[in-house]
């Protein structure tokens, strides 16, 4: 039995999307990448739980931080400012730069969950960098950073999803998120915004929407046609799904593949479908239908990976890396996947092996999902 890793981000419905600053001038951008976290660069909180449940004890680390950080950039020998939170001012601030600290400090150590996707925009010519918060705030999290090692700074940990997303491949109307301050802001989720998940993650399934990315790296830049066969076969499988839908896959597997793509192919099913080729080049996929993505990708896998048509009969087995146990929808997709592969014919699978290969040597094609077993 062959099996397969979809490895597809399911995306929760409470999942929450916040743009992290890395300080001014984005100066510790390359210590948040190295080290998979992020903070505010406020030297010298020392927050609790406890103290999260409060503003008006949030605004007494914050003033006691600020107190800290003026006396050690100082330089000017002195009795040090008090450690203790509970010896500054509880008030609201009068000054717009300490309200904003404070809201910057209640939204990452308090409102920011473990699971939530952080956004950490670069400098001009950095890539924009997408995680995911790997735990819930905890106190004892805290570093000394070069520069500002004289006091600790407490830190979210963060499981990179991408590092190498450039800020030119973003949409400018999802780009403005990223120019301004607070160092710490919410996205809220809209149609519009859910379009970062696309480079947040390379395959993710959303409500009724599903995207998938194929890596396309050996483009030589100079033939038209070198696209063609990664093209018909990402075409021949969105048929193949339309025709499993319709209930007529008999019918489906009697016609070549280029014949087959030309009566079942239903653009209808996708909202976007996207070529870029450069260096390195891609397809990417978004599609109107929960399943239609993985159920493409894992097809691609399948014609990329010399596997042989009878371990192909043999079955196959679903699994997904990115969530934590199966559903309903993994086993539906496994369903589908068999009903093809047991109704396929020696000549398609042959025509299907075919241009797989070659669209693994012209283009490095490859899909998200894994073979793990076979």
């Amino acid at each position: 039995m062959l099996t397969i890793d979809i490895a597809t981000k399911i995306v929760p419905e409470d999942q929450r999307i916040w743009v992290v600053f890395s300080g001014s001038r984005r100066q510790h951008y390359e210590y948040f990448l190295d080290n998979s976290l992020v903070f505010i660069d406020y030297p010298g909180i020392a927050l609790t739980r406890k103290s999260l449940e409060s503003m008006d004890a949030i605004r007494q680390h914050v003033r006691m931080a600020i107190a800290l950080n003026e006396y050690h950039r100082s330089g000017v020998q002195k009795r040090p400012p008090s450690r203790n939170p509970k010896r500054y001012s509880d008030a609201p601030f009068e000054e717009h730069s300490s309200r904003v600290r404070a809201g910057n400090v209640r939204r990452l150590y308090k409102e920011v969950r473990a699971g939530d996707l952080v956004v950490v925009p670069g400098a001009a010519f950095q890539p924009v960098l997408f995680g995911e918060v790997t735990d819930d705030f905890d106190p004892k999290n805290q570093v000394s950073v070069p520069g500002r090692d004289y006091l600790p700074i407490q830190y979210r940990s963060v499981k990179w999803t991408r590092t190498d997303v450039s800020r030119s491949d973003i949409p400018v109307d999802l780009q403005r998120y990223f120019l301004k301050p607070p160092a710490v802001a919410e996205i809220a989720r809209t149609d519009t915004t859910e379009r970062l998940y696309s480079f947040a993650y390379d395959s993710y399934i959303l409500r009724d929407r599903s995207f998938t990315f194929f890596p396309g790296p050996n483009y030589s830049g100079n033939d038209p046609l070198e696209t063609s066969e990664a093209n018909q076969l990402i075409s021949y499988f969105v048929a193949a799904y339309s025709a499993i839908e319709r209930d007529e896959i008999d019918d489906f597997v009697s016609l070549s593949m280029l014949d087959a793509i030309a009566e079942y192919y239903d653009k209808e099913l996708l909202e976007s479908y996207v070529q870029v080729f450069r260096s390195p080049g891609y397809f990417s996929m978004m599609t109107k239908v929960t399943l239609l993505a993985a159920f493409v990708a894992s097809r691609v896998t399948i014609a990329t990976t010399n596997v042989l048509p009878a371990v192909m009969k043999d079955g196959i087995k679903i699994t997904n890396s990115a969530t934590a146990k199966p559903n309903k929808d993994q086993e539906h997709l496994e369903a589908q996947m068999n009903l093809l592969m047991k109704s396929l014919k020696e000549p398609q699978l042959n025509e299907m092996r075919a241009k797989g290969k070659n669209a693994k040597k012209k283009l490095g094609l490859k899909a998200q999902s894994k073979i793990v077993k076979q």
